[in-house]
């Protein structure tokens, strides 16, 4: 009787990792197919609008942010311009705003980086480190990572392709169908504090006549396993438009639960939202030499008619 309990739990464990292993092919298909929407957009010119309010009791905050990314991936030019205008409100201080305005132009054999105010120009930065310095988003990772990751132009998919996410062999998760989505299940444990593991969970809505997702959330679940209690994160919602054959991102809604130190020194716990608009002015068509040229820096008068809604076009 109990060799017969022993094999029946044996054979229970092998079906429940055999349906584990098939759960885990379906969500590593599912991601690589999105993926692969993203590495079609081989060269593109767009106009990010990023509008974040971080709705703090000690010193909230509104910034506008204005990105231009031209890009062509196979000969590894980018031109990339970023605006920002932050205000905080402080009742000790009073309102204060602080503006910047930065630009870089890159190819193979060359970098051309300049910065206002100051007009602090650069020629032997990487340009991994100045896009990391803007804070500025991969278009092609919107809806797999949370928003915004920084822009890295090499290869196919640099920006993302070594995330522990997009890596088969580490998958670990579920898909279920619920009426036109595929709702996707991402759980990895990592360490916390202390010795006790947590799990990171991340859920995607997936739309699946074009393989899109239309929703991207994460929580922590602490202490990691079926029993831990889930703390919820960032939410990202997606509206996509199909263009030239693919599907792009047009608009984001991002909430995020976070926390920053105040004045005083505790622990603020506050609610971040953003919302993104994305205009397209091209996608896989040849992109003008001029776009590349350092002379598209070369005042601030040009470098804000790129990222300027009206002068550029894009109307938002």
């Amino acid at each position: 009787m109990f060799r017969i309990l022993l094999l029946g739990l044996f054979v229970c464990k092998s079906q429940i990792a055999i349906a584990q292993e098939s759960a885990n092919k379906e969500l590593s298909t599912t991601i690589q197919a999105i993926v692969a929407n993203a590495a079609s957009w081989r060269q593109y010119d767009c106009l990010v609008r990023i509008e974040s309010l971080e709705d703090k009791k000690s010193d909230p905050a509104i910034k506008l942010e204005h990105v231009r990314f031209i890009a062509d991936l196979d000969e590894k030019k980018v031109t990339c311009v970023y605006e920002r205008n932050r205000t905080v409100f402080n009742e000790k201080t009073g309102e204060k705003t602080g503006k910047s305005l930065k630009g870089v132009v890159s190819s193979n054999t060359k970098l051309h980086f300049v910065e206002f105010p100051g007009s602090k120009t650069a020629s032997r930065v990487k340009l991994q480190s100045i896009l990391h310095d803007f804070g500025v988003l991969d278009v092609r990772g919107i809806g797999l990572s949370p928003f915004p990751l920084s822009f890295y132009p090499e290869g196919d998919l640099a920006g993302f392709e070594n995330y522990r996410l997009l890596r088969s062999d580490t998958l670990s998760g579920n898909v279920k169908g619920i009426d036109d989505f595929l709702q996707l299940q991402v759980i990895s444990s990592v360490r916390s504090d202390g010795p006790k593991k947590m799990d990171v969970v991340t859920s995607y809505l997936v739309d699946k006549q074009s393989l899109v997702p239309t929703e991207w959330k994460r929580a922590k679940r602490i202490p990691a396993g079926n029993t831990g209690k889930l703390f919820p994160g960032m939410s990202q919602k997606f509206k996509w438009k199909e263009l030239e054959g693919c599907f792009v991102p047009v608009e984001i809604i991002v909430e995020d639960e976070t926390s920053s130190t105040a004045e005083n020194g505790k622990l603020e716990k506050y609610t971040k939202q953003v919302t993104v608009k994305i205009h397209w002015f091209s996608l896989n068509e040849p992109l003008e030499e001029n776009l590349f040229e350092d002379e598209i820096l070369d005042s601030v008068e040009r470098i804000r008619s790129l990222v300027d809604p009206t002068k550029s076009g894009a109307g938002f």
